[in-house]
């Protein structure tokens, strides 16, 4: 859905929908981690989150 939103015409190739895009993710799964009792001041767990976010901006574009 937050890709969804984001999009517009030819967004595969536009960074400022990309960054808005990753921001919207990043509070989501701030928000998520917070849910599940998981610490995010924890280095290790921004790693994940930024791994999560990239996975997930590879599909998008490859499949969106």
């Amino acid at each position: 859905q937050m890709i969804e939103s984001s999009t517009k015409r030819d967004w595969k190739h536009n960074e400022t929908v990309h960054k808005e895009i990753h921001r919207r993710l990043d509070d989501f799964l701030f928000d998520l981690f917070e849910d599940l009792n998981i610490k995010t001041e924890e280095p290790n767990n921004i790693d994940v989150l930024d791994l999560i976010i990239d996975s997930i901006m590879k599909v998008a574009v490859a499949r969106y």
